[in-house]
């Protein structure tokens, strides 16, 4: 059964047991169409976050400046130097294989001029792919990302 058919079902149910348990008694006759009304708006409001979710945009975040003088690996540990100093705000890190499947990377250390991660699952003569998002040149305004690749040769 799609969503939109159970929120139907389920308002419609509230409708009806509401009727049906709201007999009016010495003065309550506003009681069924209180409760009407309190479902509408409640429909109203589920209608109004359906549409916020629809309109919410997708930030695109530019390549950054930042250069990467090299990437290297020590069994499960990669250093990333950068050329030149650089700035890290909200950093997030991915690291996929040949195939485009995400591994699981730690950052274990951020310096001005270099980035030590940890990643699990590297195997050798396989080459990877690394995105570091939220990094930027020191003299830069606007925070990017900048990519690179590195080979486990060991």
């Amino acid at each position: 059964m799609r969503k939109s058919s159970k929120k139907l079902l389920v308002a419609l149910l509230s409708v009806c047991l509401m009727s049906v348990s709201a007999v009016p008694v010495f003065g309550e006759e506003a009681t069924v169409a209180e409760s009407t009304t309190k479902v509408v708006k409640q429909q109203k409001q589920e209608k109004k976050v359906e549409k916020a979710k629809k309109t919410t945009k997708k930030v695109r975040v530019k390549k950054s400046k930042v250069k990467v003088a090299k990437a290297t690996v020590n069994k499960n540990k990669v250093l990333i130097k950068f050329r030149g100093k650089v700035s890290y705000e909200n950093v997030t890190v991915s690291v996929q294989n040949e195939d485009g499947q995400e591994m699981e990377v730690k950052v274990l250390k951020k310096t001005k001029s270099q980035m030590k991660l940890k990643v699990n699952g590297l195997e050798k003569g396989k080459t990877y792919s690394v995105t570091i998002t939220g990094i930027k040149k020191k003299k830069d305004k606007e925070f990017g990302y900048v990519k690179t690749t590195f080979k486990k040769k060991k």
